[in-house]
């Protein structure tokens, strides 16, 4: 699954059973980004406009502002990040497959 934010992140080790994380891709995540601002605003909104004109598309800085706005929670918002990218992928996969 192609995710999209973090293309030179390793993945976290975890002691979970789920299926291995995989990095996001950076690229994809900042093609995305006018689509997931608005959608990670409503989610999470502690994320102020600033906060995302700061971002702009860097998944780096997303993680950052993510850490200062909601520290213990990092970890559940850059998840629901990459589940979002994932379906983003998925979706486009299909829009592809379509037009074939």
């Amino acid at each position: 699954m192609t995710r999209c934010g973090g293309a030179n992140r390793k993945p976290k080790k975890t002691n979970k059973t789920k299926k291995e994380e995989k990095p996001v891709n950076k690229n994809q995540f900042r093609g995305s980004w006018r689509q997931f601002k608005g959608e990670v605003k409503k989610t999470w909104g502690q994320l102020t406009d600033n906060d995302l004109l700061e971002i702009e598309g860097d998944y780096d800085k997303f993680l950052g502002v993510v850490q200062k706005k909601y520290g213990d929670r990092k970890g559940e918002i850059e998840r629901w990040a990459e589940q979002w990218c994932e379906r983003q992928a998925a979706d486009s996969r299909k829009a592809a497959e379509a037009r074939s």
